[in-house]
């Protein structure tokens, strides 16, 4: 874990959540200033980011910088930056279930769009049908994201096979 500086030059009002956690919150009318808040993330895991900004009056100023204590402060770069994940969940079901990276090294994120709640667990199948690995995790009424390690597979095809109370569906992967 990272301690990671946001610093942000606006004018006028900002507030910045990372993860649902508020970390900048400086909504007043101002000449542009500068607005810092510091919270712990880890390198290379994706985080929600929500921003607000207001202009009052006269020219817009709207900067997000970041800095540790290895990396100088610089403007959130856009490659650091992505959409934020959207239900793909049909309209004749509760529930959609993918794989990401496909095809994947080391981590595979299974996702899990969800209109329901569901204890679940998966199991890794390869093309032979033997079990390599399983997990188990609370799904609730939303995108729910597992990281799964699958470094020690050999390269390969596999099946993930979900099941809970509810849900019950597989996708296929390759490992790298």
């Amino acid at each position: 874990m990272d301690c990671i500086l946001f610093t942000f030059f606006s004018d006028d009002g900002i507030r910045l959540w990372i993860n649902n956690e508020l970390v900048i919150d400086h909504w007043i009318p101002q000449p542009v200033a500068e607005s810092r808040g510091t919270i712990e993330l880890e390198a290379g895991k994706k985080y929600d980011i929500k921003l607000e900004y207001f202009d009052n009056c006269c020219d817009a100023v709207c900067d997000l910088r970041w800095s540790t204590d290895r990396l100088p402060m610089e403007t959130v770069p856009t490659s650091q930056l992505f959409p934020a994940r959207e239900s793909r969940i049909p309209s004749d079901q509760n529930y959609d279930i993918r794989v990401s990276p496909n095809p994947a090294n080391s981590l595979l994120n299974l996702e899990i769009d969800s209109r329901i709640f569901d204890r679940v667990t998966w199991r890794i199948y390869d093309a032979k049908g033997r079990e390599m690995g399983n997990g188990e995790g609370e799904v609730i009424n939303t995108v729910n994201l597992f990281e799964i390690n699958i470094s020690k597979l050999s390269p390969g095809t596999y099946f993930i096979k979900i099941k809970g109370n509810i849900m019950d569906g597989q996708i296929k992967f390759v490992k790298h």
